[in-house]
């Protein structure tokens, strides 16, 4: 009769930590890959103006420059989505200073610049690109800032959790075996 609670117990435990490990190559899955789209927010929100004056002095060069501004509104709509923290969502949703708002400003720069084939815009959008660079690095600072205290709280799960399995094993050994 001792040997069933024994071993119920230390099953229930291992499945725990297969759980929680499950759980953390997911969680740092996801994280990455948030991390990496903003990293690449960056990227493409400088990006944009290149192509843009490329696609001002030729044309033909419509295509890049349309499928760059795609790619950062999908991005940006898949970040939006997100609601990690309170202070991520203040950071993008703030009604002053949030990012939503100054990055849909910037890329309404380039829309306009499809649709009016106006220097202008390319010119305004090189005016606001260092404020706006300067946000998405604070949103990629944020994001990590999430994932290290998950990891970190993960963690610490993880070792109170071993400190457990080998506290009931110490007592399973002591008065059971």
């Amino acid at each position: 009769r001792r040997y069933i609670p024994a071993f119920i117990l230390l099953v229930i435990f291992i499945v725990v930590s297969h759980i929680l490990i499950g759980k953390v190559l997911n969680d740092n899955e996801e994280l990455a890959k948030v991390i990496n789209i903003s990293g690449k927010q960056r990227m493409l929100s400088q990006r944009l103006i290149i192509v843009a004056q490329n696609y001002y002095e030729d044309f033909s060069q419509k295509e890049p420059f349309v499928k760059t501004l795609r790619e950062i509104k999908k991005s940006h709509k898949y970040l939006m989505s997100l609601h990690l923290t309170p202070e991520i969502d203040n950071f993008y949703f703030n009604p002053d200073s949030g990012l939503d708002k100054h990055l849909k400003s910037y890329l309404q720069h380039f829309d306009n610049l499809l649709v009016l084939y106006n220097p202008i815009f390319i010119k305004q959008a090189r005016n606001d690109s260092l404020a706006i660079l300067k946000h998405l690095d604070q949103a990629v600072k944020l994001y990590e800032k999430v994932a290290e205290k998950k990891l970190y709280e993960t963690a610490q799960f993880e070792y109170y959790l071993m400190l457990g399995t080998l506290l009931i094993l110490l007592l399973e050994v002591l008065f059971i075996f």
